[in-house]
């Protein structure tokens, strides 16, 4: 791995929004992630870590609802609440 010491510019393959026009993403020394989108000059910029955190957390509420729905599923089929959430944990970990 190396380490970041000039910015990376990359176009994404597909048009986002409805105007047709792509992303550009920059990484940035300093980790900094920059997005603009083609043929615009504003870019919006974020820390890394801001980003990290903010994925991290969606990944966890997705997680979340995927365990709730589990659990309702099987409470439907007539277990108690104790045995499916014990049920779908280990459904979830696999």
């Amino acid at each position: 791995m190396t380490n970041l010491t000039r910015a990376i510019t990359r176009r994404t393959i597909k048009p986002y929004g409805g105007n047709n026009r792509r992303l550009i993403i920059r990484l940035e020394p300093n980790d900094i992630l920059s997005m603009r989108q083609e043929r615009a000059r504003r870019w919006c910029r974020a820390p890394l870590i801001s980003l990290f955190r903010l994925l991290a957390v969606r990944d966890i509420e997705d997680q979340m609802a995927r365990f709730d729905d589990k659990v309702k599923d099987l409470m439907k089929g007539g277990m108690s609440r104790c045995e499916a959430e014990k049920k779908a944990k280990g459904i979830i970990n696999k």
